[in-house]
C-alpha cells in the first residue's frame, strides 16, 4: 500500500465559498498529517484545478500554494448529484481512509426560490449523509461536522438555545427554512452516524485583517448607508447584532472537533454574551467613515411611510438596491434574537477562546471595504461549492 493510500483523508465541501475556503487554510496550516479532498465544480471558465490554484492564491504565496496543492485530491462533482457525480468505483474510493467530513456547502442566498434552495442545502445535506454512511461503515470515519445557521430560529424572538430547533417558528427567507430542514436530517440520523452541528451567527471578516470574499448581510446595507443612500432604518438602536469574524469561526468549529464529547450536540458560533447592537454598529460605521447619524423608525411606520415612499420615487438600479436588495435584510434589523451559547462556552472556555467584541476589530473590516472598493478590487468573488 502505498503512503498517499495509508493518509488518513478530510472531505470538505464548499471549499471554493467564503466560509469553506477559510477552514480550508486553517486545516492546510495546522493539520500536517491529512490529505483534503474538495468537491468542486467547474465553470466555464475556469477548470477546477483553477479555481482551487486562484483561490489559494489569494492567501499564500507560489511556493506555498504548490505544497498545499498537493496535499489535496480534487473531485469534480457536486454535492447535489447523487453520489456526486462519481461511478460507484470512484464514489467507494472516495470514502475509503476518509476520516472527518466537513460539510460548508450551502446556498446563502435569501431570495432563491424554495425548491432550488432546497435542491442544495437539503438534498446535498442528504446526498452528504449519505456518503458518511458509507465511510462509517468502512470503519475509518471519526466524525461529520455541518455548517448550519443560528437562523434556523427563524421568525422566532427572546432567548435561543443550542438544544432547541422546531418551535413551530415561521422563516424570514428560503435560506432560514431550508438550513432548518437540512438540520432536521441531520439529527435525525444523529444515533447512526457521528455527527455534530453548529451554528455561526453573522460571519464578517478576519479579525486581524478584516479580509473577506463575500460581501453580503451585514456589508450591503451597511455600503449604502455610508453612501448616503439609505438613512431610516426600522427597529431600533437596541437591538442585538450577533457578528462574529471568521477566524473565531474556524477556531471554534476545530477547538470543538478535537474534543470526541462533542458529537451528537449542536453548537452555537455566536458572539452572545459579547453581541453588540445595531446603534453601536452604525455609531462605528459613522465615525470611520464620516456618514451622518442614521434615523430609527418603528417598524410599523418605516413599513407603512417610509418603505412604500421608496417604492414609488425610486427606480432602476436605485429602486433595486432599495427595495428587492436591502429589504431582504430587514428582518435582521427588527428582530430581537439571542443566541445562547452556554453548551459552546463549556468547551471553548478550557482553550482560553470566546468570540471578540465588535468593537475590537471592526476598523480593520471597514478599512477592508475601502481597499477592495467593496469587493470589486477583489479577483474571486465567493459562491457555494
Amino acid at each position: 500500500m502505498s503512503v498517499k493510500q495509508q493518509e488518513s483523508k478530510v472531505l470538505i465541501t464548499g471549499a471554493t465559498g467564503f466560509l469553506g475556503r477559510n477552514i480550508l487554510f486553517r486545516l492546510l496550516e495546522k493539520d500536517r498529517k491529512s490529505r483534503f479532498s474538495l468537491i468542486i465544480r467547474g465553470l466555464k471558465d475556469q477548470s477546477p484545478r483553477m479555481r482551487l490554484h486562484s483561490i489559494l492564491s489569494s492567501r499564500y504565496d507560489e511556493d506555498q500554494v504548490r505544497a498545499y496543492e498537493k496535499r489535496i485530491d480534487l473531485i469534480l462533482g457536486d454535492v447535489t448529484w447523487k453520489h456526486f457525480g462519481l461511478d460507484d468505483r470512484a464514489y467507494s474510493r472516495l470514502a475509503d481512509n476518509m476520516v472527518r467530513v466537513i460539510h460548508a456547502a450551502a446556498s446563502v442566498s435569501f431570495n432563491l426560490p424554495l425548491n432550488m434552495a432546497r435542491n442544495i442545502n437539503v438534498s446535498g445535506t442528504e446526498n452528504l449523509l449519505d456518503f458518511a454512511a458509507l465511510a462509517h461503515k468502512s470503519g475509518s470515519l471519526q466524525r461529520v461536522d455541518y455548517l448550519g445557521t443560528a437562523y434556523v430560529a427563524g421568525k422566532r424572538k427572546g432567548i435561543v438555545k443550542e438544544d432547541e430547533l422546531d418551535v413551530g417558528q415561521k422563516f424570514n427567507n428560503t435560506y432560514e427554512q431550508t438550513k432548518f430542514e437540512a438540520e432536521k436530517l441531520i439529527r435525525e440520523r444523529w444515533e447512526d452516524l457521528p455527527v455534530a452541528i453548529f451554528r455561526p451567527s453573522i460571519i464578517v471578516g478576519e479579525s486581524s485583517s478584516g479580509r473577506t470574499s463575500s460581501f453580503n448581510v451585514m456589508y450591503f446595507p451597511l455600503k449604502i448607508y455610508i453612501r448616503g443612500i439609505w438613512r431610516w432604518i426600522p427597529g431600533s438602536p437596541d437591538i442585538p447584532l450577533d457578528i462574529v469574524p471568521v477566524d473565531f469561526v474556524c477556531d471554534a468549529l476545530e477547538c470543538i472537533a478535537n474534543d470526541p464529547g462533542t458529537i451528537g450536540s449542536c453548537f452555537h458560533l455566536s458572539a452572545s454574551r459579547n453581541a453588540t447592537t445595531m446603534g453601536q454598529v452604525l455609531s462605528m460605521a459613522a465615525s470611520y467613515f464620516g456618514a451622518k447619524p442614521i434615523r430609527f423608525i418603528h417598524p410599523a411606520i418605516y413599513m407603512n411611510t417610509i418603505h412604500p415612499m421608496a417604492c414609488f420615487l425610486t427606480f432602476g438600479r436605485l429602486h433595486d438596491m432599495l427595495i428587492n436588495k436591502a429589504a431582504l435584510y430587514l428582518p435582521y434589523f427588527m428582530n430581537h434574537l439571542e443566541f445562547d451559547n452556554t453548551h459552546t462556552m463549556d468547551v471553548l472556555q478550557k482553550m482560553g477562546l470566546e468570540a471578540p467584541r465588535a468593537e475590537e476589530y471592526f476598523a480593520r473590516i471597514f478599512q477592508f471595504c475601502i481597499d477592495t472598493d467593496w469587493g470589486k478590487n477583489l479577483i474571486e468573488k465567493d459562491d457555494r461549492s
